[in-house]
């Protein structure tokens, strides 16, 4: 239901009222109370919360964006377009018909920045697409290339008026042993910050960025890692790797939206091995001890409420070392995005077996829980690839964007679009892609995408069967 405040009329009536002596005192009272719930009203209802995970190649770089609806109404009417029924989809016919997006942004936060220049144009040139003329924070998740290298690019267009967001200065930093010659992206990373000029802060855990909104229809973001800390973890801290490996150390966050709920983390590890420690674990915990979503998850006849997540960018492009059976078990996610191009051969066969209610309709947790057996219902039912190589032979990657194969979709650009009209009672969102390739961006032979589209999700309607089901309390 859409509601249309006439807020012009409703100040004019209210100031007559109160300058009126004959207007009793307990009517003034309410009617100032009436007037703070519709500007309250007509603050909160016209916003939306979107993620767009952009094609860059090898790297990563998104956007968390809240967008006011009710502009981009205007700006399809105007341009002489027909408003789709459903308001998720309104962004879409948007970008698919060139209709302006300007004025329309209310926040943008920028999570990464690709490998460099061209990651760094194909970034600028998709955020003034998408109406964004400035950003309010700048996330970088931790000091690799593939992560930072594109923002000094970025930062030539588009500055961040709330600053660039990192781990600091915390020790081992990336030093002349670090491959892909990162202590000099680094450098350039901090002197782009500094020449902005924008603030560089320091995230620690706990770490709030209030997007928008207040109560539980607030719009932000949570650190719950930083540093090889988990936020209420009361292990003591792993002792800092020493080399170039600066994966672990980076940043986790959770957004919060209602009843939505999305997960994104770096290059964070899930496995103690080849150098990497095991974040993921205790991360579960963290999103299950700040969950303010309304779920009830049972698994067994058990009630395991928290910590699901509606969607979530896997760790590490998909690689080995992230996304065990035991957190996926553990968030329970419905969707999946991977951000990853030409390199190291991601995503990992393992990787997208885990994902595939095709191949693993359970995943096998009796190696984190000791009990034999021991599984957990799939719960994902679709996971986006921004660009896949092509050349693998595994049958499980063969079949990503055969919808009778995999639940995989090759997507190129991927927006992810809240519908906040039951935001409290249930989450619901679109998933939409535009099926474009990297172009430049990379150097092999890409697999053709799949055709432009979307696909509604809704969290509350994962039912497996009696044993495990997910819907809201």
């Amino acid at each position: 239901m859409t509601i249309k405040i006439n807020l012009r009329l409703c100040m004019q009536v209210f100031c007559r009222c109160m300058l009126n002596p004959s207007f009793p005192n307990q009517g003034k009272v309410m009617m100032l109370s009436l007037l703070l719930t519709i500007l309250n009203l007509a603050k909160t209802t016209a916003q939306t919360l979107e993620i767009h995970q952009m094609s860059v190649g090898h790297g990563d770089a998104a956007l968390v964006v809240v967008r006011d609806t009710a502009k981009v109404r205007q700006a399809i009417i105007a341009a002489g377009q027909t408003v789709p029924a459903d308001r998720t989809d309104m962004l879409q016919l948007a970008v698919d018909s060139s209709v302006s997006l300007n004025g329309t942004v209310v926040n943008a936060v920028l999570i990464d920045g690709g490998d460099g220049s061209k990651q760094a144009n194909k970034i600028n040139f998709y955020m003034t697409k998408m109406g964004i003329d400035s950003l309010n924070y700048m996330i970088a998740s931790h000091y690799h290339q593939d992560h930072i290298g594109g923002l000094p690019g970025v930062l030539v267009n588009f500055n961040s008026n709330k600053g660039s967001w990192d781990r600091g200065l915390v020790k081992p930093l990336p030093s002349s042993t670090t491959s892909n010659k990162s202590p000099s992206v680094y450098g350039k990373y901090v002197k782009a910050v500094t020449k902005a000029p924008m603030t560089r802060n320091t995230t620690n855990l706990a770490t709030t960025l209030n997007l928008f909104g207040t109560g539980k229809k607030q719009i932000q973001l949570l650190c719950v890692a930083t540093n090889n800390y988990v936020l209420g973890d009361t292990t003591t801290k792993p002792a800092p790797r020493s080399g170039s490996n600066q994966n672990d150390l980076g940043l986790a966050w959770i957004l919060q939206y209602g009843n939505f709920r999305f997960y994104s983390a770096g290059d964070l590890g899930g496995w103690k091995s080849g150098g990497y420690i095991d974040m993921e674990s205790p991360l579960a915990e963290a999103l299950k001890a700040n969950d303010q979503s309304n779920f009830k998850w049972v698994h067994n006849g058990n009630d395991v409420t928290k910590g699901h997540v509606c969607s979530f960018k896997l760790s590490h492009h998909g690689s080995t070392i992230s996304t065990s059976e035991y957190f996926l078990s553990l968030i329970k996610p419905i969707t999946g995005l991977i951000s990853c191009g030409d390199k190291h051969g991601h995503p990992n066969e393992e990787v997208i077996e885990a994902l595939d209610t095709h191949i693993y309709p359970k995943w096998d947790i009796s190696s984190w829980t000791g009990i034999t057996p021991d599984s957990v219902d799939n719960s994902l039912q679709r996971y986006f690839l921004t660009s896949l190589m092509d050349g693998f032979t595994d049958s499980a990657r063969v079949n990503i964007g055969n919808p009778a194969k995999s639940n995989g979709v090759i997507a190129g650009d991927i927006v992810v679009i809240v519908n906040d009209e039951d935001i409290e009672q249930k989450s619901r969102f679109t998933v939409f892609w535009n099926g474009e390739l990297p172009g430049t961006m990379v150097s092999h032979v890409m697999r053709t995408p799949n055709a432009e589209g979307n696909i509604k999700m809704e969290c509350h309607e994962v039912k497996t069967n009696n044993a495990d089901l997910v819907y809201f309390k």
